[in-house]
């Protein structure tokens, strides 16, 4: 089991989540 795309996933949403934070 590959942690790459979790931690993708997570980056992505994060990301998102920062953005609508910062918003």
């Amino acid at each position: 089991m590959q942690n790459v795309p979790t931690l993708n996933c997570i980056n992505l949403i994060t990301h998102r989540y920062y953005f609508e934070l910062s918003r």
